[in-house]
C-alpha cells in the first residue's frame, strides 16, 4: 500500500453522510473490479467442473466471502481494501467452496492445487484498514 489516505471533498461535512459516500464509492470500485478479475480465475474451475451459479457482493461485517449450498459466491465489497492476491485468494478459496462445502482435507487439497501460495496470501487479510 503507497498511501492509506483518502481524501474526500463535498459539501457536507457530516461524517455519517461521508461514510455512506464512501461505502458506495468502495463497492462500485469493488464490483468493477471483481467482474474484471472473476472470469480468468473462473476458467481454471470450469475446467475442472466446478461452475458457481452466481455472484453477488455486498459489505459484510465478519465475512470476505461466502458460498452457498446452490453455488452462489457472495464477495464482501470491503474486499477491494486487500491487495490482489489475497483478492484472488477468497474468489478461489468460495470456488473451492462448490466442490468441498467444509475446510476438510479435500478442500485444502483443492485450494493447494489451484493456488499453492494461499496460507501466506491469507495471512495479509488480517491487516486491511477497518477490519
Amino acid at each position: 500500500m503507497h498511501n492509506s489516505n483518502i481524501c474526500v471533498k463535498t459539501f457536507n461535512d457530516n461524517p455519517e453522510y461521508i461514510k455512506v459516500l464512501l461505502q458506495k464509492w468502495y463497492r462500485k470500485k469493488a464490483i468493477a473490479f471483481f467482474q474484471e478479475i472473476i472470469p480468468p480465475i473462473q476458467n481454471t474451475f470450469y475446467s475442472l467442473g466446478i461452475i458457481p451459479s452466481d455472484y453477488h457482493y455486498r459489505r459484510m461485517k465478519r465475512k470476505w466471502g461466502s458460498c452457498s449450498t446452490s453455488g452462489v459466491i457472495t464477495l464482501n465489497t470491503d474486499l477491494i481494501k486487500a491487495e490482489i492476491p489475497a483478492i484472488n485468494y477468497i474468489v478461489i478459496h468460495e470456488l473451492c467452496h462448490i466442490k468441498h462445502f467444509n475446510h476438510g482435507e479435500e478442500f485444502k487439497a483443492l485450494l493447494s492445487s489451484v493456488y499453492p501460495n494461499w496460507k501466506n496470501v491469507k495471512k495479509t487479510l488480517d491487516v486491511i484498514p477497518g477490519w
